[in-house]
């Protein structure tokens, strides 16, 4: 009796893992399609580092490839 609860254990966690590995291959495969909407808050006196900011995040996105619109 023990050995078949130790085998239907064993069977439980071999189809619990697969399904992890399918839910992970399947979430990886591009980037998501993903709306990414902020407010945002800029100090006067801080134009030029936030010019630098947006260039860079700018840059960061047209290497990944990603659209912001």
């Amino acid at each position: 009796m023990r050995k078949r609860y130790v085998f239907l254990m064993v069977i439980c966690l071999v189809l619990f893992g697969q399904c992890l590995i399918w839910a992970q291959a399947s979430a990886s495969s591009g980037v998501p399609k993903v709306v990414w909407m902020f407010r945002e808050d800029v100090k006067v006196a801080r134009g030029m580092v936030h010019d630098r900011v947006e260039t860079a995040f700018a840059r960061l996105w047209a290497k990944d490839k990603c659209s912001r619109f």
